[in-house]
């Protein structure tokens, strides 16, 4: 329902700007805490606020969805300079 869609989204959300805040500290090495690394945890990411927006929508699940997208790019400016 949209209550534990809502939770969800901001547990992602918040996990998320913790991963880009990361990215700016330490780099790529923030993926390493991760099983998927890089590309798992990125596609990861994205496959869930896509699997929230199948039939909801609200103004947190935009800014995960930002938020993942700035993921995306700050990813790649350090993977290929």
């Amino acid at each position: 329902g949209p209550d534990v869609r809502l939770i969800c989204c901001a547990d992602k959300h918040h996990n998320a700007r913790s991963i880009l805040r990361g990215l700016s500290q330490e780099g790529l090495a923030v993926f390493d805490v991760f099983s998927g690394g890089v590309d798992g945890t990125l596609w990861y990411y994205r496959a869930v606020a896509d699997a929230l927006s199948e039939g909801w929508s609200h103004w947190l699940l935009d800014e995960l969805h930002a938020t993942v997208g700035v993921m995306h790019q700050e990813t790649q400016a350090l993977l290929h300079p």
